[in-house]
């Protein structure tokens, strides 16, 4: 091994090991199973995926929950990266009227240069 950390290694790294090799090992032996005969005909699966979305609510029920769960995302990572300054979660009324509300991973810090720019 080489790299800035190479005399470092003990020999409690190989224990690491089997965690490498145990999931390539199941995967390969998973994959090379013959396949079970399955239930539905192509027929009946393509009869089924030919409703619409909202004739499936188990299918519409996860379509919600993944929008939601991406714009929750989102919001999390640009409030974490300061990027969504709190003002810009306030009503107009209650911030500036020449705010500029940036949604970059910089933005609050620009935004707030620009309004003490503006005020002095």
């Amino acid at each position: 091994m080489i790299g800035k950390y190479s005399s470092e290694i003990r020999p409690a790294f190989f224990l690491t090991i089997p965690y490498v090799l145990v999931p390539f090992w199941a995967g390969v032996r998973v994959f090379n199973q013959a396949q079970p005969p399955t239930c539905c005909t192509p027929n009946m699966v393509q009869e089924e995926q030919r409703k619409g979305l909202l004739k499936r609510p188990a299918d519409l029920a996860l379509v919600v929950y993944l929008i939601l769960a991406g714009f929750f995302t989102l919001f999390r990572g640009l409030v974490s990266l300061a990027g969504l300054p709190l003002s810009c979660l306030q009503p107009p009324s209650l911030a500036f009227p020449f705010h500029i509300c940036l949604l970059t991973a910089k933005g609050s810090l620009l935004s707030h240069l620009i309004i003490r720019e503006v005020l002095h």
